[in-house]
């Protein structure tokens, strides 16, 4: 079955929404809901999750431009 995230927006990454996806997805929300609770594709949320957890492994910390 395949889910869609209606009204889905281009996600901004800061480190606030790193930090939110990371919590949500600790608390135990699935992709689906963590896309929803925070507005975007759950395309969006897998690729910025990988990433995230790459660089936590790699033990990069990327740079962010506020």
């Amino acid at each position: 079955m395949s889910h869609v995230v209606r009204n889905a927006q281009k996600m901004n990454w800061t480190v606030a929404a790193d930090a939110k996806l990371l919590h949500l997805f600790s608390q135990g929300l699935n992709k689906i809901d963590v896309a929803q609770e925070m507005g975007t594709s759950i395309a969006s949320i897998e690729a910025r999750y990988r990433k995230l957890k790459k660089e936590q492994n790699s033990g990069n910390q990327k740079a962010y431009k506020n």
